[in-house]
């Protein structure tokens, strides 16, 4: 996984790189930990903003929106990162649709406001920015293994993090465990 520095560095390149649209996609992963077929799925109105949560219901898959990968809808409980990233983003959304430039519901899009259909899209985007950091190239995935271990590096109870997550509770043991294990505590 990425630790917390070397995600925020990406970040702030991504935005110098590509633009709020394609930073606020890759942050937003960081800290939900949406696969990237559910979160090009994401319409508007998945966000229930009053309880800070997303509902996951669908993915995008071959350009198609289906069930998720495992078949179960989930609720996503936002960190306080989170939040502060989908609010300054829909306050910019609302922007553009009042400068007419956004015509659909789709919560992300691209540089130039349509929906994202295809996860090639921001992954082209991702591996021309972190090949040119000082940062070891990592796959887009990685963003959401990223935010798994980072909840389990704060002690967050690993069924909560497997529901969050649509994981099976084994995942979190098998895959996670060596992560988390080898991890020092400023990461």
């Amino acid at each position: 996984p990425f630790s917390v520095q070397d995600a925020e560095t990406l970040i702030t390149a991504l935005r110098r790189d590509w633009g709020v649209a394609q930073a606020n996609y890759d942050a937003f992963r960081f800290f939900t930990g949406l696969r990237p077929s559910e979160q090009i799925a994401l319409v508007v109105s998945d966000y229930d903003r009053a309880n800070g949560v997303l509902s996951i219901t669908k993915a995008r898959v071959d350009w198609s929106s289906d069930v998720t990968k495992n078949g179960e809808d989930r609720r996503v409980e936002l960190c306080p990162r989170a939040v502060a990233i989908l609010e300054a983003y829909l306050a910019w959304r609302e922007w553009l649709i009042r400068k007419g430039h956004v015509n659909h519901d789709a919560l992300f899009f691209t540089h130039d406001y349509r929906p994202i259909r295809d996860i090639g899209y921001p992954y082209d985007r991702w591996r021309k920015t972190l090949q040119r950091l000082p940062l070891r190239y990592r796959k887009p995935y990685t963003a959401r293994h990223t935010s798994v271990s980072w909840n389990l590096m704060l002690g967050r109870n690993p069924l909560w993090g497997a529901l969050q997550h649509g994981h099976r509770i084994a995942t979190m043991p098998s895959v996670y465990a060596a992560w988390v294990e080898g991890a020092r505590e400023c990461d």
